[in-house]
């Protein structure tokens, strides 16, 4: 299990700005449908989360 894990965080790390931009894309999506989603809040976490 701990390769599997390992392996998802090489993953993230070489992939931040597509995992970011991802997130980006989809938070911008549901703030349109739902405008009371706490966006902002979402990609705060996102950047902090990931360093990015």
């Amino acid at each position: 299990m701990g390769d599997y894990i390992s392996a998802a965080l090489d993953f993230v790390k070489r992939h931040r700005k597509a995992i970011v931009g991802f997130v980006a894309g989809t938070v911008a999506a549901v703030t349109a449908i739902k405008p009371d989603f706490p966006g902002a809040a979402v990609m705060n976490a996102v950047h902090v989360i990931l360093g990015a």
